[in-house]
C-alpha cells in the first residue's frame, strides 16, 4: 500500500479527532518525505542496535 494512502487515512482520522499524532518507524528518507507531503509527521522511530553497526557505515 502506498505511504500516501496511509498518510491520507491518518490525516482523515486526525481531522475527525480519532487520532492525535502520526509517526513512522524504520522508514527511509524518501518514504518520510512522501508521507510528510500528505500529513506532517509528529514522530520518527529508528532502531539502533549495538549488535549491528550498519547505520554508522
Amino acid at each position: 500500500m502506498p505511504i500516501e494512502e496511509v498518510a491520507g487515512t491518518v490525516k482523515e482520522l486526525i481531522n475527525e479527532g480519532k487520532v492525535k499524532y502520526f509517526g513512522l518507524s524504520e522508514a527511509n528518507g524518501e518514504t518520510i518525505r512522501r508521507a510528510h507531503r500528505v500529513q506532517p509527521l509528529t514522530a520518527l522511530q529508528s532502531e539502533y542496535s549495538l549488535m549491528t553497526r550498519q547505520p554508522e557505515k
